[in-house]
C-alpha cells in the first residue's frame, strides 16, 4: 500500500512513518521537505502544494498526524490543516482505501466517569481541545458528506524517546538532572494526585498501522494505555532510574485539585474490533526518555 503521511517531520509523524515503512511505501510530506523521491514539501495552509505531492505520489491511503499542540491561538490551525487536505481529496476525485487523523483527548475536556469511551460528551476545556473538537467534527462531516473512509484516532498521552522537551516527563527529567548537578534544590510540580493515560508512542504507531490495514467503518478509536498514572507514581519512576543517591525533596505549585480529566482510556473498542493490544509499559518507556536525553 502507498501511504501519505503529512507532517512525518514530527513526534507522532515520524514514529508513524517508520512503523509503516516495514509494510508500505510511504510518502512524507512535511514543511521542509527532503531529498528522497517519496519526500514532499508541503504547506497545509495553500491547496496547491498539498494536490501536487498527491499528484506526484498516488497513494492508496493517507494519515494526517500534522497539526500544532499547545495553549496559544495556534491551535486552532489543526481544523483548517485536516479541511484543506480534505477538501483537496475532494475536489481531484481521489479514492483511497482509508484516511487517519490523529485526535487527541484533550477533546474528551472533564468527564463523568473513567475509563472514557468513544461514545463519552466532548466538553474540551483548553483551546487545543476545542481545536481537535472542531478537526474532528469537520472529518466526520466529511465522511457522511463526501463517503470518505475517514477514521479519527484519538491518541491519549504519547510519550516515548525525542518527545519535545516542552511536555511533562522532559521537564521533570530535566529538573531531576538539575538537582543532581547541584543547580536545584528540589522537584516542582502541579499536583502530585493529577492523572493521565501515557501510551508509548510505539504503540500509537503501531495502532495507526493496525487501523490502517484493518480498514474500518467504525469513526473513532480510543488509542491509550488503559492504565491512569498519577504525577507522584511518575515522579517515583523517573526518580528510579536517574543517577541519585538520595529522593529529592518534591513539591507541589497549586493547592486545588484537578478535576477528573480523560485520564484513563477505554480501549476495548479497538482491542476487540482490531485485536490492538499496547505492549510497552510506562516505566520502560519512561526508560527509555531518560537515556534519550543522555545522548
Amino acid at each position: 500500500m502507498r501511504v501519505m503521511v503529512f507532517g512525518a517531520d514530527g513526534f507522532i509523524g515520524r514514529n508513524v512513518k517508520e512503523e509503516l515503512s516495514t509494510n508500505h511505501i510511504v510518502g512524507s510530506a512535511t514543511r521542509s521537505g527532503g531529498s528522497g523521491g517519496n519526500e514532499f514539501q508541503v504547506n497545509l495552509l495553500d491547496v496547491n502544494t498539498i494536490e501536487k505531492a498527491l499528484s506526484e505520489f498516488h497513494p492508496d491511503a493517507l494519515v494526517n498526524c500534522a497539526g500544532v499542540v499547545g495553549s496559544n491561538d495556534d491551535v486552532t490551525l489543526n481544523q483548517i490543516f485536516t479541511e484543506n487536505i480534505l477538501k483537496t481529496i475532494v475536489e481531484m476525485g481521489l479514492v483511497l482505501d482509508i484516511i487517519i487523523i490523529a485526535g487527541s483527548a484533550a477533546e474528551y475536556g472533564d468527564v463523568e466517569s473513567l475509563p472514557v469511551p468513544e461514545t463519552a460528551p466532548l466538553s474540551p476545556t483548553t483551546a487545543y481541545g476545542v481545536a481537535k473538537v472542531n478537526e474532528t467534527r469537520l472529518a466526520l462531516e466529511y465522511k457522511a458528506k463526501h463517503k470518505l473512509p475517514i477514521t479519527i484516532a484519538r491518541i491519549f498521552n504519547p510519550i516515548g524517546a525525542d518527545m519535545h522537551e516542552k511536555f511533562l516527563i522532559p521537564q521533570l527529567i530535566k529538573q531531576v538532572a538539575e538537582v543532581i548537578k547541584g543547580s536545584r534544590e528540589f522537584i516542582e510540580i502541579s499536583r502530585l494526585d493529577s492523572r493521565r493515560d501515557y501510551v508509548s508512542i510505539k504503540d500509537v504507531a503501531i495502532a495507526m498501522r493496525t487501523i490502517l490495514e484493518a480498514k474500518p467503518e467504525t469513526p473513532v478509536y480510543n488509542v491509550g494505555s488503559g492504565v491512569s498514572t498519577s504525577n507522584e507514581e511518575l515522579v517515583a519512576i523517573i526518580i528510579k532510574h536517574s543517577k541519585m543517591t538520595k529522593v529529592p525533596d518534591v513539591r507541589e505549585s497549586s493547592t486545588i485539585p484537578e478535576k477528573q480529566v480523560a485520564s484513563r482510556a477505554d480501549i476495548r473498542l479497538i482491542q476487540t474490533e482490531l485485536g490492538w493490544e499496547p505492549k510497552q509499559t510506562l516505566e520502560e518507556t519512561v526508560k527509555e526518555v531518560i537515556y534519550a536525553t543522555r545522548r
